[in-house]
C-alpha cells in the first residue's frame, strides 16, 4: 500500500513574531499603494503565514512550503512584507530564484530594491537599505552578484544591512550564484537565509525521466543551493500549483505545507472576465498562415487607440493616463517581427495622415471601432467628436515594443511612450505585469490539448483593473 502525502493549509500560530524597521517601511508603503484596509489585510495573511513557518522549522527536517495564490493577485507584496518579516526577526539574507527570462526577473530586482529603498553607486555605502545583487543586467537598485564576497558581506550584516540576492533560473547564473554563496557560509557563521522561488512550477522542478537516476539542471543547481545553505526555509510561490502538489515523493522540494495567499481588495480574475456575462471578450477570427495579420488585429489596435484616447480625457495625471496592449499571436520569433513591423507602418501612416491634415480614412475606422465597441454609457460621457483632437496625441505617444529575445533594441525608450503595444510569445506570460494593460489579442493556443497551468498563466489581463474595467478588451 502506497502512503499517501497530506497537506495541511495552517492559519493559526503561536511563536512571537517582532515587527521592527523593515515591516514598517513596507506596511507604509503598502498603505500609500493599497489603502489602510488593503494593507492591514496583507498584514494578516502574512503574519498568519511567518508564524506557521516557524512552526514548520522547529518541528519538521522538511523546510519547504508551498505559497499559492491567483494570477496576477499581487503575491508579490506578501513576499515582500513576509521578507520585511523575516529580516526583522533574525534573516540576514534573501535568495530570490526569479523566473526563466530576463524580463522577470528583472521586474523582481527593481521591484525588492525599490521597495527597500536599495542603491548602488556612490551611494551604496552610505545606505542603510537592503544590499541587492543580481545575477541580470544590473539596476539603480542593484549591483552584479560578482561584487559580492565575504569582507562586503560581512560589513553590510555588521551594519545590519540584509543581503537580496536575485538569481536567473538558468545554469550558469545558478552555478554563479552557489559559487557565491559557498564562499560566504564558509567565512561568515552567522549567515542565515532563505529561498523565494518565484514561478516555482516553472523550470524548478525534477522532470527527468528516470527520477532515482538523473536529474534535470535547474533542479539540480537548486539542490545544490539548498545543501550548501543547510536546508533553509525554502517558500516555492505560484499560481499554478499542481505540478509542485504531485510531484515525486522523493523530490528535495516537495513542500511540506501549503499556505494561500488571499487576492487584495479590487482584484478581478477567471469569474469576472470569463464566468459572468459581459462585452469584455470578443470572439475573433485568429491569424492564420496566409494571414498574420487580420482585420480583427487592425481592429484590436484601432480600439487600442480609441480606448486610450478617453482613459487619456478622463485621467487627471500622465500616469492614470498610461495604457498597455499585448498581442500575443504567435511563438516564433520570425512571426513576432512581421507583426511588429506592420503595426509600426500603421502608426506611422496614421500619424503622417494627421500631420497632412488629412486623417478622415483613419477618424472613419476610429468612428466604427467606437460604435462597435464602446458601451453607450461611455459614448454619453465621450462622444466621438470630443475625441478627434486626442486621437493625434495618443498616435504619436504610442510605442510598439517586440517582447521576445531578439526585441532588445526595442525596448530602448519604451518608459517614454505613455501607450504602449508589446508583441510577443513565450515572454509576454507567466509572471510579467503590465500595469495599464487595457487591450489583449491574444489568439495562440496549443494545436494538440495544452496544459491548463500554462493556459492560465497567460492571462495577464487578470489583476486590479476596476478603476478602468469599462475600458478593458480581449480580442480572442
Amino acid at each position: 500500500m502506497v502512503e499517501q502525502e497530506q497537506y495541511k493549509i495552517t492559519t493559526t500560530s503561536n511563536p512571537v513574531v517582532e515587527q521592527g524597521k523593515f515591516f514598517e517601511l513596507i506596511h507604509r508603503k503598502h498603505i500609500d499603494s493599497y489603502g489602510q484596509q488593503g494593507a492591514d489585510n496583507i498584514v494578516k495573511n502574512v503574519r498568519s503565514t511567518y508564524s506557521s513557518l516557524l512552526q514548520q522549522l522547529s518541528a519538521h527536517e522538511n523546510h519547504n512550503s508551498l505559497l499559492v495564490g491567483k494570477v496576477q493577485s499581487g503575491k508579490t507584496s506578501n513576499l515582500e512584507l513576509l521578507t520585511a518579516l523575516a529580516f526583522d526577526n533574525g534573516y540576514n539574507m534573501l535568495v530570490i530564484l526569479g523566473g526563466y527570462d530576463t524580463d522577470l526577473l528583472r521586474q523582481s530586482t527593481e521591484r525588492f530594491g525599490q521597495t527597500f529603498d536599495s542603491v548602488s553607486g556612490e551611494d551604496f555605502f552610505d545606505s542603510t537599505a537592503p544590499a541587492v545583487f543580481t545575477t541580470n543586467e544590473t539596476t539603480k537598485e542593484s549591483i552584479n552578484i560578482a561584487s559580492l564576497n565575504p569582507k562586503t558581506a560581512k560589513q553590510l550584516l555588521l551594519c545590519k544591512r540584509p543581503i537580496i540576492i536575485t538569481c536567473l533560473k538558468r545554469s550558469v547564473a545558478m552555478k554563479k550564484t552557489i559559487r557565491t554563496l559557498e564562499t560566504l557560509v564558509e567565512e561568515i557563521p552567522a549567515l542565515n537565509p532563505f529561498i523565494i522561488d518565484d514561478e516555482g512550477d516553472q523550470a524548478s522542478l525534477n522532470v527527468a525521466k528516470d527520477k532515482n537516476r538523473d536529474a534535470t539542471p535547474t533542479y539540480a543547481a537548486i539542490r545544490h543551493m539548498k545543501k550548501v545553505l543547510k536546508n533553509p526555509l525554502y517558500l516555492s510561490v505560484t499560481a499554478t500549483p499542481e505540478a509542485n502538489i504531485f510531484q515525486y515523493s522523493l523530490s528535495v522540494l516537495s513542500p511540506l505545507s501549503i499556505h494561500l495567499i488571499q487576492p487584495g481588495m479590487g482584484y478581478i480574475g477567471a469569474s469576472k472576465y470569463h464566468l459572468e456575462d459581459n462585452t469584455i471578450v470578443e470572439t475573433v477570427e485568429p491569424p492564420t498562415a496566409d494571414c498574420l495579420f487580420p482585420d480583427s488585429l487592425y481592429d484590436a489596435i484601432c480600439y487600442f487607440l480609441v480606448a486610450s484616447a478617453i482613459k487619456q480625457k478622463r485621467s487627471s495625471s500622465f500616469r492614470d493616463s498610461r495604457t498597455d496592449m499585448i498581442v500575443h499571436s504567435d511563438r516564433t520569433v520570425n512571426e513576432h517581427k512581421k507583426i511588429y513591423s506592420r503595426i509600426l507602418e500603421i502608426l506611422q501612416e496614421i500619424r503622417q495622415a494627421f500631420i497632412e491634415e488629412q486623417p478622415q480614412f483613419f477618424l472613419s475606422k476610429f468612428e466604427r471601432c467606437y460604435n462597435k465597441y464602446i458601451s453607450v454609457e461611455l459614448r454619453e460621457q465621450y462622444p466621438f467628436v470630443s475625441l478627434v483632437y486626442t486621437f493625434s496625441d495618443v498616435v504619436e505617444n504610442t510605442g510598439v515594443i517586440l517582447h521576445n529575445s531578439k526585441g532588445k533594441e526595442t525596448k530602448k525608450n519604451e518608459q517614454y511612450k505613455f501607450h504602449k503595444i508589446f508583441v510577443g510569445g513565450d515572454l509576454l506570460q507567466r509572471g510579467l505585469t503590465f500595469k495599464n494593460l487595457i487591450v489583449s489579442y491574444f489568439t495562440r493556443f496549443a494545436k494538440n490539448g495544452g496544459n491548463m497551468d500554462t493556459t492560465l498563466q497567460r492571462a495577464r489581463w487578470f489583476g486590479y483593473r476596476s478603476k478602468y474595467l469599462d475600458l478593458c478588451k480581449i480580442f480572442t
